[in-house]
């Protein structure tokens, strides 16, 4: 409507305009509406996980997050880029011929606010006093995650990969590596850490345990594989002979994928267990704040009450990572200078 060539307005407002949908004559704005929702709402589901994950590395890790602004500006880039990265999937669509060239800058520079986050998480894990709670772990797995499914991606992000004819497989293995499997395990640790807050309880340790490992070699033995799939089978820059070789060995490769399935899928069986064994004993906490975290939730009971902070919210005197130097501990964020030296001594 505006005059910006993104879509054909001239068959779009034609007389019978759904007709023409309905018949199949505008794919390509078909395409244009359904990837400009589809490929940012990937980006905005993530942003989530990214603060989550940040949290956690920094609570469990005892140590203020590592640059902590620069983090908040990578999270609302990571927000801003995504919106305008649409046209990536689309570069054998008729599409300007500069415009691949586009998407794929903008695509590729995605990788700019991705490397901040991991750099932040990672030096807030350096030389940290790490507490390997089950919640702590699936944040580790979902860096893990991040990272592979983020290398991956700069291969996607490219817009020659006729040249190298990668097959759907990498694609699948590359999605649900970020969106699937990294998401569900940001998930999972934020449950982890507030099934207390929400229930008065803590889900069982040991079990929580055994269900993250079980995943986590689960998940790689089921999308690796799919990377391999789609860059060997399908690669036109080996002989034919080599790839007829490779395609044949694809069975075998489907048929490990399948069994990793299986086993990760079955895997769960502990969590639900976990989950609904932890509500059925609905034993209570010896404390409010069994993380010893400091934000202000964990300043009130556990679970909630109704009337959670008795009409007024306390005051915040501090930011959330903040380190007592005596016990080296992070400050509760309510607590005022005062109440903390009182407390202190």
């Amino acid at each position: 409507m505006l005059g910006s060539n993104f879509f054909s307005t001239a068959e779009f407002l034609a007389e019978q305009p759904l007709n023409l949908v309905r018949q199949g004559s505008l794919p390509a704005l078909w395409q244009r509406l359904f990837w400009y929702f589809a490929q940012a709402e990937v980006y905005v589901a993530m942003l989530p996980c990214f603060g989550i994950i940040t949290h956690l590395v920094a609570t469990f890790s005892r140590k203020p997050v590592w640059k902590e602004r620069l983090v908040v500006l990578a999270i609302c880039a990571v927000g801003a880029i995504g919106f305008c990265v649409w046209g990536y999937h689309m570069f054998a669509t008729g599409m300007n011929p500069y415009a691949p060239l586009v998407f794929a800058v903008l695509a590729s520079s995605l990788g700019i606010p991705a490397a901040f986050l991991l750099a932040s998480w990672l030096g807030t894990l350096w030389n940290a006093r790490i507490e390997f709670t089950t919640a702590a772990l699936f944040a580790i797995g979902f860096i893990s995650l991040f990272i592979a499914g983020g290398l991956s991606g700069i291969f996607l992000a490219r817009n020659d990969l006729s040249h190298a004819a990668v097959s759907e497989d990498f694609v699948i293995g590359h999605f649900h590596l970020v969106m699937g499997v990294a998401a569900t395990f940001a998930i999972l640790a934020g449950l982890f850490f507030w099934f207390p807050k929400l229930f008065g309880c803590r889900m069982n340790e040991m079990l929580g345990k055994a269900h993250f490992w079980l995943t986590f070699a689960g998940v790689y033995c089921i999308f690796m594989p799919m990377h391999w799939m789609g860059l060997l089978t399908q690669s036109t820059l080996l002989p034919q002979a080599q790839r007829a070789a490779l395609a044949s060995a694809g069975a075998s490769i489907r048929t490990l994928v399948t069994v990793a399935t299986i086993w990760t899928v079955g895997a769960q069986v502990l969590f639900v267990l976990n989950f609904f064994g932890t509500l059925l004993r609905d034993k209570k906490e010896a404390t409010d704040n069994p993380w010893r975290a400091s934000t202000l939730e964990w300043s009130i009971a556990s679970p909630a009450p109704g009337e959670n902070f008795g009409g007024q919210v306390p005051v915040v005197y501090r930011g959330a990572y903040e380190l007592a130097e005596a016990t080296k501990e992070l400050v509760p964020q309510h607590l005022s200078p005062e109440l903390l030296a009182q407390k202190a001594h």
